[in-house]
């Protein structure tokens, strides 16, 4: 940048010598040339940064209509990571222009510091300007202080276009993460609901028949069980299809309680 700021000093002078007496000081001739050159080296930053941002996010909105089709996601990882680099070199850019406009702005407030940038005036004259007579500085500060105001509502606006971008995104985030969470739940009030005849199979096991089995004689029935014995649960044909009807029953009940919790609780915070 030293050697920028040097050939643009060296062009001012040179042109200042053809105009003659009525050329500016030296000093207001540096000064252009260092506000100058420094302007335009931010203008350029926010060139590239804005090319590269707008390209990103074109690559990114590509890269998600990949990934809705069930394409791969990393073009849209990778574009999200540049958008972040990005919008960190744009907040940097950002303090930039806002201190040099502000130390702009701060000279340009104060009439004596304006009336001390004459200093050829004091080396001819031996005494500083008058405190009044500083229009051909403040003319040109002036002229800069728009330009980096200018620049730097062109920066906060892409910042602000670049964190609604994110914005979005994280609500498709979101929106992607309540959906796996639903599903997650509804898998674990299924897990739930099966478990409950889960449990009915393991308390009665292998304790009751069916009733499809071969059936015995007769003589190994009552040898087994006298007549004089009352008929137990265990023995009993249709006790098995009714404590499966009953477990599978319950389960759904279980079931339909879970999902109508859910649906009240939805519904109470959509009216909340």
């Amino acid at each position: 940048m030293l050697s920028c700021i040097v050939s643009a000093l060296r062009g001012n002078v040179a042109s200042e010598a053809l105009r003659g007496t009525d050329s500016q000081p030296f000093e207001h001739t540096l000064l252009e040339a260092v506000l100058r050159e420094s302007v335009a080296q931010k203008q350029d930053r926010f060139t590239r940064l804005q090319l590269l941002t707008a390209r990103a996010m074109a690559d990114e909105r590509v890269a998600g209509l990949g990934a809705w089709f069930n394409t791969t996601r990393q073009a849209q990882e990778h574009a999200l990571y540049t958008l972040l680099t990005l919008s960190n070199s744009l907040q940097a850019l950002d303090v930039e222009v806002s201190r040099l406009e502000g130390s702009v702005s701060g000279l340009l407030s104060q009439d004596e510091d304006l009336a001390m940038l004459y200093l050829s005036h004091r080396s001819a004259h031996g005494a500083a300007r008058p405190t009044h007579q500083h229009s051909e500085v403040e003319i040109m500060l002036e002229t800069f202080a728009t330009q980096l105001d200018d620049l730097l509502m062109r920066i906060r606006s892409l910042t602000e276009d670049v964190a609604l971008h994110r914005t979005l995104e994280e609500l498709k985030l979101r929106n992607e993460r309540n959906r796996i969470m639903r599903v997650e739940l509804l898998m674990s009030m299924a897990a739930i609901s099966i478990a409950t005849s889960t449990a009915v199979s393991g308390v009665f096991g292998m304790n009751l028949t069916s009733g499809c089995a071969r059936r015995p004689s007769r003589a190994l029935v009552r040898a087994a069980h006298p007549p004089a014995a009352p008929l137990r649960w265990e023995t009993s044909p249709g006790m098995f299809w009714a404590v499966t009807a009953a477990g599978a029953g319950g389960s759904a009940l279980l079931a339909l309680a879970l999902l109508g919790g859910v649906s009240r609780f939805h519904r109470r915070q959509r009216r909340h």
